[in-house]
């Protein structure tokens, strides 16, 4: 029997090891050093508000599945843990380390979805708030719901709230990353990214086409469609800048057509070609945030072939494996196996 003592001494220590595990790993836009003497930081490209000097132990139990099966809720809870983790707003304990606790204590925690349970749960383990959920697919849309429990007062503190119209694997790739940023207090998390994007001096071919961050353009479908072949021809004229004006507008318009998550795509592939690997990343990721994109196993590729051309082979190594595990029938597969086979030899 495992008493609250030995969970003080050893929970802590479990902490010291998952870190240690993966040593090589910082989220984009993520400085190691503390911040101080600024009120926010960013991550992933991000404002969040200011890393608490004291992380709070959390726990997260599985969430429950409505018409979606345990395995892909199990491995999306997993995912939610480790963006959790990447916030620096947690300490968070381990699935396996919970398990073995809740087991000795002769608890059961599948199924547990009240509040109730999640506190027992939260006491026995020994954490000060507890996070969980449910997953729900209705027709072709998915929808995760979360919250954060108070283990003391019992009380939700926060929610976390992401439909999806497409495959579930946007779930895993950018879903639960949204849905643990609501849990810490972020919300408009789309406005915050485009309103982070790294400022620079403009060329005169952004004067020449009058970019304007701030101006939300109007298309009707047959604007729409000749600016984006206009980008696209600048892109194959090397011009990226220009191109990623245009296709920049074009994302950000109110006319949404087919073109407009290729749109932000192709702003993603620019950055890719200039050589901007980490932003290239974080404009790869915002193309899942587009609801049925045809382009997201392109994204997949690009996004682990940037941590190959960066050198980062963990992060290579999981985004190729991911690709190979969601999107089994892509034309990209071949494509990921050899850069897993190469990575390997490497």
């Amino acid at each position: 029997m495992i008493n609250r003592f030995t969970l003080l001494l050893f929970i802590p220590l479990l902490f010291i090891s998952s870190a240690c595990q993966n040593p090589a790993f910082t989220p984009i836009g993520v400085d190691d050093t503390p911040s101080t003497s600024v009120s926010s930081q960013r991550n992933d490209n991000l404002l969040l508000p200011t890393t608490p000097k004291n992380p709070t132990f959390i726990a997260v139990v599985d969430f429950t599945g409505n018409n979606v099966s345990e395995g892909d809720c199990r491995a999306l809870t997993d995912r939610l843990r480790a963006e959790l983790f990447n916030t620096k707003y947690f300490k968070v304990i381990e699935r396996e380390m919970m398990e073995e606790i809740i087991k000795e204590q002769g608890f059961q925690q599948s199924g547990c979805s009240t509040d109730e349970c999640m506190v027992e749960v939260g006491k026995l383990i020994g954490v000060e708030k507890i996070v969980g959920g449910s997953i729900s697919q209705v027709g072709n849309i998915y929808s995760v719901s979360a919250r954060i429990v108070n283990i003391e007062t019992g009380e939700i503190e926060n929610t976390g709230l992401y439909d999806l119209r497409g495959n579930i694997g946007e779930l895993l790739t950018g879903g639960m990353k949204k849905v643990a940023l609501e849990l810490i207090g972020v919300k408009n998390i789309e406005t915050n990214l485009s309103d982070l994007a790294p400022a620079r001096s403009k060329s005169q071919e952004e004067i020449n086409i009058n970019y304007n961050p701030s101006f939300t353009p109007t298309y009707n479908v047959a604007e729409y469609k000749a600016a984006y072949m206009k980008a696209l021809q600048k892109f194959q004229n090397q011009e990226f800048d220009g191109a990623i004006n245009i296709f920049r507008n074009l994302s950000q318009s109110n006319t949404v057509t087919a073109l407009t998550d290729n749109s932000q795509y192709w702003i993603a592939e620019c950055y890719y070609a200039k050589k901007e690997f980490k932003r290239a990343i974080a404009e790869f990721e915002k193309v899942f945030t587009y609801s049925g994109t045809d382009k997201g196993d392109d994204s997949q590729l690009k996004i682990g072939l940037s941590y190959q051309a960066m050198g980062n082979v963990i992060k290579a190594r999981e985004e190729f494996q991911r690709l190979i595990d969601y999107y089994p029938g892509s034309e990209y597969y071949p494509k990921a196996m050899k850069g897993l086979k190469q990575l390997s030899i490497n």
